[in-house]
């Protein structure tokens, strides 16, 4: 807390501030760098301000502890101040550059075959503010910041420098989503987060927003069409407490570069407390990814989205649910289903489940709750071995099957199952030869039911040799592990369970015959 007022306070209030409560301002900046880092004495700089007499001081360290206060009082030309840095590659603090007559940040690059500068910005970070002559940033591309602890973003403060062009899109920086780079002559990015509904208008020509994107307690009547022209956000989504019926005013945004925070889930996408939302809208969206992953590749970070309090009509795509297996999503709610009319994943066809034997020779694509019941369907597994979606639950149940090696080549399970919450989404039971269970193929599984496989009957050395856990491939990441990650109960696992529900959506003999019962007893009593 004490970090965010420092902040704060020059921002709105520099001109009250005496030297004196700035320089004391600065001096316990600096002791928190010390006591956070453990720093060296003979390389760290332990001054709050940077001059001609100061500058003697400076360590001769490859990584030199401090931060270093660049101000109106900096006697020093760029050449004196590239001399006293040449040794240094990485600062652990931050630095300041603040109402100087400096025309380039290049003080910090005086040998650029030495590699990039860092900052490790743990307590401090980066200042470059009022400063009316700067006109070149180009050491900015070879600014590296990061933290020697945690994942969360550096502190960078780009503003009120009339001449200076900033971009974001080379170098590093395009790597922070949450920069503060506003009033300078060219700004990088427009600068999102909780967004003031009055000043929408000022995003009409922004194509990338940083700082995320934040919006509560707004309804359709606002005019959102500002947003349209984004095609990358800098940050998480979050959208609560509205009355928007779906997010079709990002309708370009094509890539999400999302925080990371090992403290807390990096909940990507947060959709909360939307009474109205029936869709999602995103059709354009190709990217979900890691901050730090400069080249836009698929990443195996712990990511989350969470669908919850939405309308009960909130439905996806067929579409919108492969965004899970392609860009590594887990869930931490998904209170959706299917759309009743779920389109196409690329030109596949779509096989609607009723049997094994109804089911055409070559389904990629499966949609329905996937049912191997008895010796009957043993014959028609082969129709199996090219499904790769499966948008519902699977359930084998009274076979003579040795092996599901047929169920290997299916990559995603999806079984958004409307109102049955409860329902197990694998259930394998009652297959007495059952001794290898397959499905080693799957990478993500998203249920709004219950995370449950009941495996039980089957032959006792089903997993002799392994634990009780199927997709037993895929847990050699945390990420993978929390996709797949499933319940195991039954008598192959543990505690044998009373299975009285076979199928998800139909009603269980024994609470038939009880409903049965209620109405000849009420037929009785009238």
């Amino acid at each position: 807390m004490r970090r965010n007022i420092r902040l704060f306070i020059p921002a709105l209030f520099s001109s009250v501030l005496t030297s004196s409560d700035i320089l004391s301002t600065r001096r316990f900046d600096l002791d928190q760098v010390f006591n956070f880092f453990q720093c060296k004495e003979s390389c760290s700089f332990n001054e709050t301000r940077l001059n001609s007499v100061t500058i003697k001081l400076f360590p001769k360290c490859k990584e030199v502890c401090g931060i270093i206060y660049i101000d109106s009082e900096t006697d020093l030309t760029v050449e004196q101040m590239k001399k006293a840095f040449e040794k240094m590659r990485t600062l652990k603090g931050g630095f300041s550059i603040v109402n100087t007559d400096l025309t380039s940040l290049s003080v910090f690059t005086a040998n650029k075959e030495k590699g990039n500068f860092n900052v490790a910005c743990d307590v401090y970070g980066v200042h470059i503010r009022n400063n009316s002559q700067l006109n070149d940033s180009s050491m900015l591309y070879d600014l590296y910041l990061y933290r020697d602890l945690g994942d969360q973003e550096c502190e960078v403060r780009i503003e009120n420098n009339p001449k200076l062009e900033v971009s974001c899109d080379g170098g590093f920086l395009h790597m922070y989503n949450e920069l503060l780079v506003k009033g300078n002559l060219k700004d990088c990015g427009c600068i999102g987060g909780k967004i003031n509904i009055s000043d929408v208008q000022q995003y009409s020509k922004c194509k990338t927003l940083d700082s995320g994107l934040e919006l509560s307690n707004i309804n359709e009547t606002f005019d959102l069409a500002p947003f349209s022209k984004i095609t990358l956000i800098r940050g998480n989504i979050d959208v609560r407490g509205t009355n928007l019926r779906n997010l079709s005013f990002l309708k370009k945004l094509q890539i999400i570069r999302y925080s990371k925070d090992m403290i807390n889930r990096s909940i990507v996408l947060n959709l909360q407390d939307n009474p109205e939302m029936i869709r999602l809208g995103l059709p354009k969206l190709t990217g979900v990814v890691d901050m730090t992953d400069p080249y836009y590749t698929w990443d195996d970070e712990i990511k989350y989205f969470n669908f919850e309090n939405l309308n009960p009509d909130f439905c996806l795509t067929l579409s919108e649910m492969r965004y899970f297996l392609f860009y590594g999503i887990s869930t931490i709610n998904i209170q959706a289903k299917l759309c009743t009319n779920p389109g196409k994943l690329d030109d596949y066809q779509n096989c609607i489940f009723e049997s094994m034997s109804k089911l055409p020779e070559i389904c990629l694509v499966i949609i329905g709750d996937l049912v191997i019941n008895g010796e009957g369907d043993e014959k028609y597994l082969s129709k199996l071995k090219y499904t790769e979606y499966l948008f519902g639950t699977v359930t084998v149940k009274n076979t003579n099957l040795t092996s599901l090696a047929s169920l290997d080549k299916i990559k995603f399970i999806g079984a958004l199952n409307g109102d049955v919450t409860d329902f197990p989404v694998i259930q394998i039971y009652s297959n007495p030869n059952l001794r290898k269970v397959g499905l080693n193929g799957v990478e993500n599984v998203i249920t709004n039911g219950n995370r449950t496989a009941i495996i039980q009957d089957n032959h006792p050395d089903l997993f002799k040799s392994t634990n009780c856990q199927l997709f037993g491939a895929h847990y050699s990441t945390p990420n993978l592990m929390i996709r797949v990650n499933l319940t195991y109960i039954g008598s192959n696992c543990g505690e044998r369970v009373n299975i009285t529900s076979f199928e998800s959506g139909q009603i269980s003999i024994a609470l038939l015959l009880l409903l049965l019962l209620c109405i000849s007893i009420l037929f009785q009593l009238y």
